[in-house]
């Protein structure tokens, strides 16, 4: 994604960053991995502590493959020590498309339940890092799990590798409901977000909501109602863009004919929606 006047020098640098750190731990999610790299880090992972005094309070996330998916269901536990992560995205997710699954297909995101495991099972991988005011950041570190865990110490299993995937196995039936009902308050809140932010320089509300418009369809269309057209052009046809919604082309070709400017992003819209006339309807320069 790159929006008119945004400058992403810095922010691509930590992304590139959490590219490579984040194929480092795809390798990290099965259970023969997970003790390799218990094995090696050994005296690394004595460093640290839990600055927990009672049951661990945090929502842990692992992202695990098919076979250890089946045997979790089959078995009703899965042995071993197990890499997880606060990141809803998944650890060193530099986008929502990626995260633990990066570059995988049979991913299966995990969600743990609050206070179910003890301290004494929890090994803290790293330190929350500090923002510019001062306060700690626990978006990212990542943790073990000592012995394993049980279907009783998971709220929800989803297809996918972030906390966005479809629910396939819930602890309790109303899980599904209420997730439901938390995306779209969420989405409605990275809408208001996104808004209110006059310099676009919060990227990951945006990264967040462009992921959730490839579900809600209707996304784009809210902004553009709640704004009246008074926002970035670039960024609704980046929304747009990931939608695929034929629902859009009237809205395009208005823009188009007002003469707006062509983003690589509408390009990719118009190709993909069987829009591809309108572009030689105009002479606009591409941005």
């Amino acid at each position: 994604m790159r929006i008119h006047g945004i400058n992403y020098n810095s922010i691509y640098q930590q992304r590139q960053l959490n590219q490579v750190n984040n194929e480092i731990a795809v390798n990290k999610s099965s259970s023969v991995t997970d003790f390799q790299y218990v094995s090696i880090n050994q005296n690394y992972l004595k460093s640290y502590c839990p600055n927990f005094t009672a049951n661990f309070p945090k929502t842990l996330y692992r992202a695990i493959y098919k076979p250890e998916y089946e045997s979790l269901m089959k078995n009703g536990y899965s042995k071993g020590e197990k890499f997880c992560s606060l990141n809803p995205k998944g650890w060193a997710g530099s986008q929502w498309e990626n995260g633990f699954g990066y570059g995988h297909n049979n991913i299966y995101f995990v969600t743990y339940k609050k206070n179910i495991f003890p301290t004494s099972r929890i090994i803290q991988l790293d330190n929350p890092y500090y923002k510019s005011n001062g306060t700690q950041n626990w978006g990212d570190v990542r943790f073990l799990i000592k012995d394993g865990f049980t279907l009783d110490d998971i709220e929800c299993i989803r297809k996918g590798n972030n906390e966005c995937g479809k629910i396939i196995w819930p602890h309790e039936k109303s899980i599904i409901a209420e997730d439901i009902l938390k995306q779209r308050q969420r989405i409605e809140e990275l809408i208001n977000a996104v808004i209110s932010d006059k310099e676009f320089d919060n990227l990951d509300d945006i990264d967040e909501l462009h992921h959730w418009c490839r579900k809600h369809h209707d996304i784009p269309q809210k902004i553009i109602d709640k704004t009246n057209d008074k926002f970035s052009q670039a960024l609704i046809y980046y929304m747009i863009e990931s939608t695929n919604d034929k629902r859009y082309l009237q809205y395009i070709k208005d823009k188009i004919a007002n003469n707006a400017k062509i983003t690589p992003h509408l390009i990719k819209y118009l190709k993909n929606v069987g829009g591809s006339d309108l572009l030689k309807k105009t002479k606009i320069t591409y941005q």
